[in-house]
């Protein structure tokens, strides 16, 4: 007879155990969309001769999940394009095309369902760039390299469909772009741009929309 109670014991403190865990956090899989501005690193229009590269709309869209009440893991997509403009050659201008995709871990902070984090993320970005003056060798850029990103955020946990998040941060973005065939520069004013650009350390804000798939589980009574 004891040897059942201490049985029974056990499986209800296994149940319960299972029960506060599955209400300290929500452990669906989401789909998220996120709309943000990416800030790109100002050495990007040294692309170009003498000119400046603007902000853009970063677009993107992921899944993934918390598998514990403090880390989550996601796979993303985000894609921005930031528009060149080339002062000395009367305003021409150009798009860098950037598609970059990561998998992104995030360290949770639970707080009552507004959970700070950190977030960390390896990828690659794929960057691309047309060529500002046609026929002119050397103005073309297409290549995919490293990507790492380093943030911070605040989400929502609200045990419903829909929940929230803001999240801010800097991209690494390993990308190399050489002049093969342009003329080089000379140092007496007829180049203004270097010959090679090194990585690019470009910032963003972003917000999501997490839409969760499926159920919360139901507590055992």
């Amino acid at each position: 007879m004891k040897k059942k109670l201490l049985g029974l014991s056990l499986l209800s403190a296994v149940a319960f155990a299972q029960m506060a865990s599955a209400q300290e956090y929500d452990n669906r899989w989401y789909i998220s969309g996120t709309a943000g501005v990416l800030f790109p690193d100002s050495e990007r229009a040294d692309y170009t001769n003498n000119g400046d590269i603007s902000e853009a709309m970063l677009w993107g869209v992921g899944v993934g999940k918390r598998f514990t009440p403090n880390i989550g893991l996601e796979f993303a997509w985000d894609y921005a394009n930031p528009s060149l403009n080339d002062k000395q050659t009367g305003g021409n201008n150009t798009d860098w095309e950037l598609n970059s995709f990561w998998v992104n871990a995030r360290w949770y902070f639970l707080k009552d369902g507004w959970d700070p984090y950190v977030v960390g993320g390896l990828g690659v970005t794929q960057g691309k760039v047309d060529g500002l003056q046609d026929g002119v060798p050397g103005y073309d850029h297409d290549s995919t390299e490293f990507a790492a990103k380093l943030g911070v955020g605040i989400e929502t946990d609200r045990r419903k469909r829909v929940d929230y998040r803001l999240e801010g941060g800097v991209r690494w973005d390993d990308s190399t772009v050489e002049y093969a065939g342009a003329v080089p520069c000379t140092g007496l004013g007829a180049c203004a741009r270097p010959d090679e650009l090194g990585s690019f350390l470009d910032y963003y804000v972003s917000a999501s929309v997490l839409v969760k798939l499926g159920d919360l589980p139901v507590p055992v009574v």
